[in-house]
């Protein structure tokens, strides 16, 4: 869904095996981990950028000054959590030796999978809509399904239309959402779900009004569509993810002392900052809104 990209490879041993018999002009690495990083010293390339692994002192290292903040990044805890104030994007434009300009992101849905996405949700309805979108790639950026049932609950009752989303991994966790808010079909009409391919799931926050999700996929998809988002924000730290120029986006922070932790958890991964975000603030995120969009709900004037 990008016409720039003219080849995708995805990272396993077959790639690893191939990639350095082959010849480039540039290589922009924004990976730490070391099985990917030890890859780009071996990558033949007349311009290399970004993150390496190997060396002298077997550990990752920056190559070039403009990947120190980067490299700065993705080793000391303290200084991502606490001094940074850069997005990725903005960080990933610097190591490629550009400016960031609040370029907007490069997305192509092919149009029948918008199609399917406009039949799934097209019933006469004017109820403002809102995707709760469930995923997270990690355990700890996930919020919990209590709360997701109490705020689509309050959502429901006041009359706007819910549509439940996430990866491959969130099924169970998506069905039981439609289910019990669904109410055995007393409310199909504003609980819609269904299991969607890649590009219908890119496809879908353009049809929404606003999307409540946590730091994963379908954030960066709200902020592609340029749709209205509450952002969930437990080991994440805003700074990194919300684009400066940015103004459609409501962020939620833990309460808990120890996020954002930029997941180098004092829990032991077992996760709790995303539990301190409660259903109420985010039914009145999404009223705010919808209301400086001027989609003003009749419950809520």
């Amino acid at each position: 869904m990008n016409p720039y990209i003219d080849r995708v490879l995805p990272f396993d041993w077959q790639a690893a095996a191939q990639l350095p018999s082959e010849t480039f002009d540039a290589v922009y690495s924004f990976e730490r981990a070391p099985s990917a990083a030890g890859l780009v010293d071996r990558i033949h390339a007349t311009h290399k950028a970004g993150l390496a692994y190997g060396g002298p002192h077997n550990s990752l290292y920056a190559i070039g000054a403009a990947a120190r903040h980067f490299f700065l990044m993705n080793t000391w805890n303290d200084y991502r959590t606490r001094r940074n104030t850069k997005t990725w994007t903005e960080l990933y434009f610097e190591v490629a030796g550009y400016r960031y300009d609040g370029e907007p992101y490069v997305l192509r849905v092919p149009p029948a999978a918008d199609g399917r996405v406009r039949a799934l949700l097209a019933d006469g309805t004017d109820m403002p809509r809102v995707c709760l979108n469930v995923g997270g790639s990690l355990p700890t950026k996930i919020w919990p399904v209590r709360h997701w049932l109490s705020l689509g609950t309050t959502l429901r009752e006041q009359g706007y239309q819910l549509v439940i989303t996430g990866g491959p991994t969130d099924r169970s966790v998506c069905e039981r959402l439609h289910q019990e808010l669904s109410g055995d079909g007393a409310h199909s009409r504003s609980v819609r779900y269904a299991q969607l391919s890649i590009e219908e799931f890119a496809a879908l926050p353009a049809h929404c009004d606003v999307i409540v999700s946590g730091d994963s996929f379908g954030f960066h998809l709200a902020l592609a569509h340029e749709r209205p988002c509450v952002l969930l924000l437990g080991p994440s730290s805003g700074a990194e993810v919300i684009p400066k120029h940015v103004t459609t986006v409501t962020a939620l922070r833990s309460s808990s002392a120890c996020s954002p932790c930029a997941h180098q958890v004092a829990c032991g991964g077992v996760g709790g900052c995303m539990d301190t975000i409660e259903p109420d603030d985010a039914f009145t995120a999404v009223g705010g809104l919808l209301a400086r969009r001027g989609a003003v709900h009749r419950s809520h004037p």
